[in-house]
């Protein structure tokens, strides 16, 4: 599982990333539910990390304020998942 966390993590760095070179070059863009949706199932600590790193998506609010609580909640559950909490 941590494994796959990890991989997934990276996969929505890079995809913040293509998604910035995309929005630069005006060419095809990843819609904003995607992202979310990818984030809320494992990725957004990689995506918050590429939102700074990139500078991407940092003044829409609805991105400001779900992908930290996401990336919180994956936190608490990879803890609660290998006994660290309880």
């Amino acid at each position: 599982m941590i494994v796959f966390y990890i991989f997934f993590n990276i996969f929505l760095f890079l995809l913040c990333f293509l998604d910035k070179q995309s929005a630069k070059k005006h060419k095809f863009r990843y819609s904003e539910d995607l992202l979310l949706f990818l984030s809320a199932c494992g990725g957004a600590l990689g995506f918050w990390i590429g939102m700074y790193v990139f500078h991407h998506k940092t003044k829409k609010w609805v991105f400001k304020f779900m992908i930290p609580i996401f990336a919180f909640v994956h936190i608490v559950i990879i803890f609660w998942y290998m006994g660290g909490l309880l």
